[in-house]
């Protein structure tokens, strides 16, 4: 691979999106599939300026033999994979899931209620990261997620108040990854001999 810096890539604006509580949206085919509210997908507006934190880490188990200082089989154990967030936009879809569930009501116009869920409730949503690059996208897509940061916030006079989500991915039912990414950046090019 040679020094190419077209190949160097700051995200620097994006758009997070979830599907509504235990609702499956609409997947995208390709990374020119717009992403809309009737496809299933939220808008969580605003995140903090740190963007999002992406983990796809990889736990195995070492086995070693009695002939060999190093190990002669890895095992791979789990493959814990999360994206991190927070929130600045204070909606009913952004503190239902911070939160872990819930529902709003209006009592009377203009009044509004929120109950958190059972807490034996599961709140697990899909998960679409838009990551964009000047002219180019990538799509960081998770089929089933839960929230599982404790939620911190603070309400202070000199900062927002802003509402933490950490993102771990779940197993999809059926034969489906737990993730895909789509992109439109022609780094990525299949037919690229050097590649």
């Amino acid at each position: 691979m040679a020094l190419e810096t077209t190949e160097v890539r700051a995200f620097g604006s994006g758009h997070v999106y979830v599907s509504d509580s235990n609702v499956t949206p609409n997947f995208p085919a390709t990374i020119s599939t717009p992403i809309t509210r009737a496809a299933g997908w939220i808008d969580l507006g605003y995140a903090t300026e740190e963007g999002v934190k992406f983990t796809f880490g990889r736990d195995v188990v070492e086995k070693f033999a009695w002939q060999s200082h190093h190990p002669v089989r890895v095992l791979v154990d789990k493959v814990p994979t999360m994206a991190a967030f927070s929130c600045m936009q204070w909606t009913r879809y952004t503190a239902a899931l911070a939160l872990g569930g819930g529902t709003v009501t209006e009592g009377s116009p203009g009044e509004y209620k929120y109950e958190p869920p059972d807490e034996s409730y599961v709140d697990e949503r899909a998960l679409l990261i838009e990551a964009v690059d000047g002219d180019y996208t990538y799509r960081f897509v998770y089929r089933k997620t839960m929230n599982q940061s404790a939620v911190e916030f603070s309400t202070v006079r000199s900062d927002t108040t802003a509402l933490p989500i950490e993102l771990k991915v779940l197993a999809p039912s059926g034969t489906d990854k737990a993730w895909f990414m789509q992109t439109d950046d022609p780094n990525f090019d299949v037919t690229d001999a050097a590649s």
